[in-house]
C-alpha cells in the first residue's frame, strides 16, 4: 500500500482535538487483530510467550495463567499451545469476542483489572503490551498490582511489561503492507509521565481509514517495582524487553521495560 502523507495526516490534526473514539479497541478490534497477529507484532507476541512461559516455570510446578487486558487473546493461545490452563478477561466486549472465537473452550470475560475478575488463586498473571498503561491514577495502579498479588499462589509471579520514556518528545513510526497501513505518532503531554499516541489506520478491502488517539501513563518501571513489593509481592525484577537474561538499564536508550513480581 501506497503511504504517502501519512505521516502528514498524523501531524496536521492538534493531538489534543478530538479524534476518533477507540474504535480500533470496539468495532474494528478483528481488523486491529488482522494487523497484529499476522502483521507486524507476530514475532514481539512469541517472544513475550516465550518470557512468559520460562518466568512463570523457573518459579512454579503449576502452569495456569491469567491475562489480565487480554486483547483478542493471543497470548492466551500462545500460552495454551505450551501446555497452560488459561483464562483471560479485557475491559472491551469486543476484544473478549474476538479472543474467544481464537479461543474455543476457554474462559474469556469482561472486567477491569482494577477490580480483578477472577476468584482463584494461579500460578501466573500478566498485563502485556502496555495494557496497565491505560490506568490514570496511583490509586488505581496500586489497587491493580495488589488484584495481581492476590490471585496468585505461593511461588506465583506477575508479569507487567510498560513503555517508559521519560525524555519522549515526538515519535513516528509506521508499517505497510500490499493490503493495510498503520502509523502511530507518539507524544509527551501535560503530565510529567503521561502520553498521546495517534493511530492512523487504513485497510481498503475492508473499507475503513480511521485515525484516534489514545492517552497512555508510562509509568517509571522501578517504581512499579516498588509498588508490587508495597502491595505484596517478596521481591521484583526489572527486564529489558522479553530478555530473561538482561536487566533494564534506563540509560540504554531501550523504552520496553518488564517488571516481573515474585510471590513466595
Amino acid at each position: 500500500m501506497r503511504n504517502e502523507n501519512f505521516i502528514e495526516r498524523l501531524r496536521d490534526t492538534k493531538i489534543y482535538d478530538p479524534v476518533g473514539d477507540y474504535k480500533m479497541v470496539t468495532e474494528h478490534a478483528h481488523i486491529i487483530d488482522r494487523m497484529y497477529y499476522y502483521g507486524k507484532q507476530n514475532e514481539r507476541y512469541l517472544k513475550e510467550a516465550e518470557f512468559i512461559t520460562q518466568i512463570i516455570t523457573e518459579e512454579s510446578d503449576g502452569k495456569t495463567y491469567i491475562d489480565a487486558g487480554c486483547g483478542t487473546g493471543i497470548h492466551l493461545k500462545l500460552l495454551r499451545e505450551r501446555g497452560f490452563e488459561v483464562s483471560g478477561f479485557d475491559l472491551r466486549q469486543q476484544m473478549v469476542d474476538v479472543a474467544r472465537k481464537r479461543n474455543p473452550n476457554v474462559t474469556i470475560i469482561q472486567g477491569d483489572m482494577k477490580d480483578f475478575p477472577f476468584d482463584r488463586r494461579v500460578h501466573g498473571i500478566s498485563a502485556m503490551y502496555g495494557a496497565i498503561n491505560y490506568i490514570d491514577t496511583e490509586e488505581g495502579f496500586r489497587k491493580t498490582l495488589r488484584g495481581f498479588s492476590e490471585h496468585l499462589t505461593n511461588n506465583g509471579v506477575a508479569i507487567v511489561d510498560t513503555r517508559y520514556q521519560p525524555n519522549l518528545d515526538e515519535e513516528v513510526r509506521i508499517w505497510t503492507t500490499d493490503s493495510w497501513v498503520l502509523a502511530k505518532r507518539w507524544i509527551k503531554c501535560d503530565g510529567e509521565m503521561d502520553s498521546v499516541y495517534r493511530v492512523f489506520y487504513a485497510i481498503p478491502d475492508e473499507g475503513v481509514m480511521e485515525m484516534e488517539d489514545h492517552r497512555q501513563y508510562f509509568q517509571d518501571p522501578y517504581w512499579i517495582a516498588e509498588s508490587m513489593e508495597k502491595e505484596g509481592f517478596a521481591r521484583t525484577k526489572v527486564f529489558d524487553s522479553y530478555d530473561k537474561d538482561k536487566e533494564f538499564d534506563p540509560l540504554s536508550g531501550s523504552h520496553r521495560s518488564v517488571v516481573v513480581g515474585y510471590k513466595e
